[in-house]
């Protein structure tokens, strides 16, 4: 499995990166909410953090991860030709990537600074010290054997994202998730708003949590439950299709597909 530890290395040094940025964002938004004497609870502070680091950080994280693909690419190559140390090219590659990401975000697609964080010189200081920081994680990964355990929670963090992602919206903005499946949150009764917000939150956060529990323990009795959890919603899914009369979704097939997923990640785990 050899072939896996630069991908895996480019998408944890990414991971690592976005997790040192996206605060810088979230803090600044704060203090801005706090300037502008607007009410910041501790219920402001944890919606704010939550749901920068799945809203803002999935879309961060795909940019530093093909940005850092280019990086690291071209390290190797002065590494190779001048004989430079890979520790500090690394860690350097990788904050030039997510500089020049920053620029040109600003200069060619939103002419202004989309990510509040990097409009001040200490923010935009803080995002290239993440982007070496995860530099520095990308060198100690490719010089670590790959692993089953590590392959598996690879494999088992891609679709976390997703789910953690639901659930932080479900939990801190149920009126935005209730949207993007269909509900007219507004039109609903006290009742049925309660019951939305509490089945809706408790199915993708427990999910999430059992999805997260595998990937910390290895336990396969938690990649199995999650394979359950989502057997059982494509299985109604299909019930609400052809017993009830509604229409097919292509939440079905993201369901099937999660549901093998971790049942063959369970298996695996269990036999290895």
């Amino acid at each position: 499995m050899g072939f896996l530890r630069h991908p895996i290395a480019i998408f944890t040094s990414a991971a690592v990166a976005t997790i040192c940025i996206t605060p810088v964002t979230s803090v600044s938004n704060l203090f801005w909410l706090i300037s502008a004497d607007m009410p910041v609870t501790l219920w402001t502070w944890l919606s704010i953090i939550f749901q920068d680091f799945f809203n803002l950080g999935i879309p961060l994280l795909l940019i530093f991860a093909i940005g850092f693909s280019i990086a690291f690419a071209v390290a190797r190559l002065l590494i190779i030709l001048f004989k430079l140390p890979p520790k500090f090219m690394y860690g350097l590659a990788a904050a030039t990537a997510i500089a020049t990401a920053l620029f040109l975000m600003v200069e060619l697609i939103y002419k202004t600074h989309p990510i509040a964080g990097n409009r001040t010189i200490i923010g935009s200081l803080f995002h290239v010290i993440g982007g070496y920081i995860g530099g520095l994680v990308f060198y100690k990964m490719i010089n670590k054997p790959v692993t089953k355990a590590l392959v598996v929670r690879f494999l088992a963090f891609i679709p976390f994202i997703l789910f953690g992602s639901s659930a932080v919206t479900w939990v801190f903005d149920p009126m935005l998730a209730s949207s993007s499946f269909g509900f007219d949150f507004q039109s609903l009764s006290d009742f049925g708003k309660n019951t939305l917000i509490r089945d809706m939150t408790a199915f993708f956060l427990g999910v999430s949590i059992f999805m997260l529990l595998g990937i910390i323990s290895l336990n396969p009795v938690w990649f199995f439950s999650v394979a359950i959890m989502m057997g059982c919603a494509s299985v109604f899914n299909l019930v609400a299709v052809y017993s009830y009369g509604t229409e097919h979704n292509s939440a079905l097939v993201f369901e099937i597909v999660v549901a093998l997923w971790y049942s063959i990640l369970g298996l695996w785990v269990k036999r290895t």
